[in-house]
């Protein structure tokens, strides 16, 4: 028996290069195998803001991003793991900075930093049809909260009142060299875990006329019903904008332009629908290589609040101006400064007393480095 087994021994130890049973109960973090490549980027976005309202609370009211007054704070910070190969994609975004705080505060904790998290496959060799599937960029608008792709430094009033990012899966088809597709299936208006049984649908469609021009076309409805706002139901809501890129890339233009529709139930059980609409124009000269100027005239109408709370009265229809300084020091880093100021038909602000006011203006610089 005993030379049976010292046998055994002697076979496994001259055979201990070939590949073993993996052990399912372990973690394996390295046994990875791709043909793809990984990119790892980063982006840091400091900022400082005067709210010459001077709010008491240190907090500038209905703005998402870069909204601490009086103080230099991260607005957005983050680490952008990429990974792309022929048939996959996957991205890890987390996140950090007041921008964060301030828009994911009702996700729950594990949920909170991620800017983006999704994987994508491509379904078919031969086509360019892709799903995906996580945490994604909301396709409505055309801002997204990092500023070093935008023409302004802050963002316009209709970007802080609908998604940042949307959670769900996505169907990407190109219907033509100058059309692409995109069809959400989604948790709802932009949070990462539903709040009822219902999912939300959205259509993206882009159109490329041509190398100057872009087309968007953004349709949305879902479910809105969930606490505290158990009185809403089903929401309809379309969004377009278009972006224009002068031949020699020297003058930019965009336009923007929603409307929303929210079907709502009262305790009593009486049915209405309320509607909010957005206007923005905003464009960017570059006097220089590294010197550009910008503007920004927007309007925002929420007469019943149903997308904006204001501090005091009901009602939000208020319109705004941005002027805009950009220094570009280096391919990656950039100076900033906006100048916004706002104008109400409502007392919505409050000024430096905390009388309630029409008006609101803010000083707002900006550094940004990214690689």
């Amino acid at each position: 028996m005993f030379r049976i087994i010292l046998f055994v021994c002697l076979i496994l130890c001259l055979n201990q290069g070939m590949a073993q049973v993996f052990n399912s109960a372990n973690l394996d973090t390295n046994d990875v195998k791709f043909d793809g490549k990984l990119s790892i980027h980063g982006f840091v976005d400091a900022y400082y803001l005067y709210d010459f309202n001077q709010p008491k609370a240190e907090v500038t009211p209905y703005q998402v991003s870069s909204n601490r007054h009086n103080e230099v704070n991260i607005n957005l910070v983050y680490t952008a793991f990429r990974y792309n190969s022929s048939r996959i994609r996957a991205a890890f975004v987390p996140a950090f900075g007041t921008y964060i705080n301030n828009n994911y505060a009702s996700e729950t904790q594990t949920l909170k930093n991620l800017l983006e998290a999704n994987v994508g496959i491509k379904l078919f060799k031969n086509r360019e049809i892709w799903l995906d599937v996580g945490v994604m960029t909301s396709p409505i608008t055309n801002e997204s909260p990092v500023s070093k792709d935008q023409f302004l430094y802050s963002r316009s009033m209709a970007a802080e009142y609908s998604p940042y990012f949307v959670t769900g899966g996505k169907l990407s088809m190109p219907m033509n060299p100058k059309l692409t597709c995109n069809l959400f299936l989604l948790n709802g208006w932009q949070q990462t875990e539903t709040h009822n049984p219902d999912k939300s649908v959205a259509l993206q469609m882009e159109y490329r006329p041509n190398n100057n021009w872009l087309l968007d076309l953004n349709l949305y409805t879902g479910n809105e019903a969930y606490n505290p706002r158990a009185d809403f139901r089903q929401r309809y809501f379309i969004d377009f904008y278009s972006i224009y890129q002068s031949p020699n890339k020297r003058f930019n233009a965009s336009i923007d332009a929603y409307y929303g529709i929210q079907n709502t139930k009262d305790s009593l059980g009486l049915k209405g629908a309320e509607n909010w609409w957005n206007m923005n124009f905003q464009t960017i000269y570059w006097l220089k290589k590294n010197h550009s100027i910008g503007g920004r005239l927007e309007y925002l109408n929420d007469p019943q609040n149903m997308m904006v709370t204001p501090l005091y009265t009901k009602g939000f229809q208020t319109a705004g101006i941005t002027l805009a300084y950009n220094y570009k020091v280096l391919d990656n880093c950039m100076l900033r400064l906006d100048c916004k100021y706002y104008d109400s038909k409502q007392e919505v602000f409050l000024d430096s007393k905390e009388n309630p006011s029409k008006n609101s203006l803010q000083l707002i610089g900006n550094f940004s480095v990214w690689f």
